[in-house]
């Protein structure tokens, strides 16, 4: 079957970044944009939200699929605590000429933060069926629709068994244009993938069954929610561990008459972002078999892998660690080495089970995790490439790769500083073979997802993380000895943080 990707590839190839095609930006900074990184809804009611339960269970539960303990507060301590440990603010940056950035649990490239996130919840006691919007700075859920919400958007994945609880995910490009330019989808796409994943942490720490959704229409969630800026792209579906005592008949989903604030603002999008947004709205069939799959990992090595050890165990508090998770703004190159068995630990978290509608746990093979070590005990500095079935690195070039990783990384120290940058690769070529245009979104959520995942292993560890999204594609895929199907998505750095300097996001 010819993939259909010709939008989607085209957009790729031509948003790569390089020395000697750098894309003009020329966009000036609308102030609007930075006024309204936080979304809310004009006169629509207001729910509030109790303080966020504790949830001091062990990280590496949740990493490995864990449904936790009945929890047993009512559905206004949950949806606080499946906010407060996801998607809200968890402090605040402030800068030398005094001005003052909220920081939030999630990451996202420039801090820009173009995610949103809607919650369409059943009928329960103390609580009306509808559909809410998330208000970020005030911790609080605004009404934006009555009925059953969570029905319709539970009947446009064609499952059957309805959830209690569902999460929308959307994307407002215009946030993150003005700064990247058509290149912003891609870390539109990546800030999602962090989002998903910190909500299915959330959800499995608060006892919930969490299945996350790609396959949807997207047109018809537009219409429905009368979306003009925003793109959806995710949902997550949430189950109940007890009978959740619904209350009164089900009704149609209707929206209430309430309007965005920030309505337009910044809505001239790039064209070929534009385009790239459309194409990734169709899809085709189920996945199909993968092309190009690296079946070996160990054939044709020109050096001997190296075998890991049981990975360190990541038992810190899933509250604190996803609470206190910063972006490092630099690292110390003279820190401690990272130990093996501590880089073990986050190649075990990024590789933790994870099965959606769009990627079963052995489809993860079409993101492959690559890696500079540059102070790692017990290996030589290098190039590996993780093989995840023998739980080894395969060496790819050995030697001392500061200058080279910050290079690539569009020059960009953190890349060279960090004890172990890490780069997610992904088979593009599968994706577009199983799903379509929609498979470039896949691919960008799996690596977003994937970062976040290393991100709060490394808070565990004592280490910090910062994703790196503007690299040298071309040159890094040569670098890396890619075949021409497989590209970098997403860089990670990890390592100790110098102290002093203020985290980025």
């Amino acid at each position: 079957m010819e993939a259909n990707k010709f939008v989607t590839a085209f957009y790729h190839e031509t948003s790569k970044l390089a020395w000697e095609r750098l894309e003009p930006r020329g966009r000036k900074l609308d102030p609007a944009l930075l006024l309204s990184r936080f979304r809310f809804y004009t006169g629509a009611p207001i729910r509030s939200l109790p303080k966020a339960p504790a949830r001091p269970v062990p990280l590496s539960d949740l990493f490995s699929g864990h449904t936790l303990a009945v929890f047993p507060g009512p559905l206004q301590d949950l949806l606080s605590g499946l906010l407060w440990y996801s998607v809200a603010i968890s402090g605040y940056r402030h800068t030398p000429s005094g001005e003052t950035t909220p920081l939030r649990v999630v990451p996202s490239a420039g801090n820009l933060h173009p995610v949103e996130v809607y919650l369409a919840t059943a009928a329960l006691p103390g609580w009306d069926a509808g559909l809410y919007h998330y208000r970020v700075p005030d911790h609080t859920l605004e009404q934006r629709g009555t009925g059953n919400w969570v029905e319709w958007l539970s009947n446009l994945a064609g499952k059957k068994h309805r959830p209690d609880l569902i999460a929308l995910l959307t994307v407002v490009p215009s946030r993150s244009a003005w700064k990247y330019g058509a290149r912003a989808f891609r870390y539109c796409l990546l800030d999602a993938g962090h989002a998903v994943e910190a909500l299915r942490l959330a959800g499995l720490a608060l006892g919930l069954r969490v299945e996350v959704v790609g396959g949807f229409s997207d047109d018809a969630v537009t219409q429905k929610l009368k979306l003009t800026d925003e793109w959806p792209v995710a949902f997550l579906k949430f189950w109940l561990p007890t009978p959740c005592g619904l209350t009164g008949p089900p009704t149609p989903p209707a929206l209430l008459p309430n309007e965005p604030s920030d309505a337009g603002a910044g809505s001239d999008l790039p064209p070929l972002l534009r385009q790239a947004l459309e194409a990734t709205k169709a899809s085709h069939g189920a996945p199909i078999q993968q092309v190009d799959q690296r079946q070996s990992d160990a054939n044709g090595a020109r050096l001997s892998p190296v075998e890991l050890p049981g990975p360190a165990e990541l038992r810190a508090p899933f509250d604190s660690v996803v609470r206190k998770r910063r972006s490092a703004t630099e690292f110390d190159s003279q820190a401690r080495p990272v130990r093996l068995d501590e880089l073990a630990a986050l190649l075990w978290a990024a590789w933790a089970p994870l099965t959606t509608d769009f990627s079963a746990t052995e489809e993860l093979s079409r993101v492959e995790i690559h890696l500079f070590a540059h102070s790692v005990e017990q290996i030589d500095p290098g190039v590996y490439r993780y093989c995840p079935s023998a739980r080894s690195l395969i060496p790819i070039r050995l030697g001392p790769q500061r200058s080279m990783a910050r290079q690539l990384a569009f020059g960009q120290s953190l890349a060279g500083s960090a004890s172990v940058t890490f780069v997610l690769v992904a088979n593009l070529e599968a994706f577009w073979q199983a799903h379509g245009e929609r498979g470039y979104r896949y691919a960008h959520l799996l690596a977003g997802i994937i970062g976040h995942r290393l991100y709060l292993g490394a808070e565990a560890l004592g280490l910090r993380a910062s994703g790196i999204g503007a690299y040298l594609d071309d040159d890094l895929q040569r670098y890396l000895e890619l075949p021409s199907t497989h590209q970098p998505l997403y860089l990670v750095a990890c390592g100790f943080p110098i102290s002093g300097f203020e985290p980025r996001d």
